[in-house]
């Protein structure tokens, strides 16, 4: 009865010490700057709004001067100067009229535990944008997990 007793405290014991992490301690995603981006008609601001184990959720701010269009035909995660690519799905094309203003949102997906057992944890978010239909210069966001 007692051995029962002590191995039962011991394990309660364990339960107390070994708790969940609070949402600060996880590792998260983040810009590593401001990641902006501009081009002849539109205007472009990205934030990362989640961070989980199957990847990045970014949030697009787009302004346009004029009637216009935004799209992202791919987008990458580029990790470290010569490591690993994992390509994720784009954003179709988004019409802007006049001077408007819209709001996006980007999935991009990849293994998350992997990455950050593999100790990556610098990378370059790689944008493929077409703007008004026409292929744009790829918008690179440094970004950091910690």
């Amino acid at each position: 009865m007692i051995v029962r007793f002590a191995l039962a405290l011991i394990l309660v014991a364990g339960c107390v010490v070994t708790r969940p992490p609070r949402v600060e301690e996880r590792p998260r995603w983040r810009l590593a700057a401001p990641a902006s981006y501009a081009a002849a008609c539109v205007e472009a601001e990205a934030w990362i709004r989640k961070s989980g184990k199957t990847g990045i959720g970014v949030a697009l701010r787009l302004r346009s001067h004029r009637d216009c269009s935004f799209a992202i035909r791919g987008a990458r995660m580029v990790f470290g100067a010569h490591g690993p690519t994992v390509a994720s799905g784009g954003l179709a094309a988004i019409a802007l009229p006049g001077r408007s203003q819209l709001y996006a949102w980007l999935p991009v997906q990849f293994d998350n535990d992997e990455v950050w057992n593999d100790d990556r944890n610098d990378a370059t978010l790689e944008l493929d944008i077409a703007v008004a239909g026409q292929p744009a210069p790829t918008w690179r966001v440094p970004v950091h997990q910690r």
